[in-house]
């Protein structure tokens, strides 16, 4: 076995940086899907006529020719 010295843990993960320009522009996107309910309160958006899309999935599978 190896010895206990020769073996270490890291816990490193590597985190986006976000300049707070972008930090702010993410809470605008955020917030422009709740609405202001009467009474105060707010509630999210529905959202059943948004669709969401990974842009990896278009480069799935090679061009062909027809």
């Amino acid at each position: 076995m190896a010895n206990q010295d020769s073996i270490r843990r890291v816990a490193g993960s590597v985190k986006p940086y976000l300049s707070s320009d972008r930090i702010h522009k993410r809470i605008e996107f955020a917030l422009s899907f709740v609405d202001n309910a009467a009474g105060g309160s707010y509630r999210f958006n529905s959202m059943n006529d948004t669709i969401h899309n990974d842009e990896k999935w278009f480069y799935l599978s090679k061009k062909r020719k027809s």
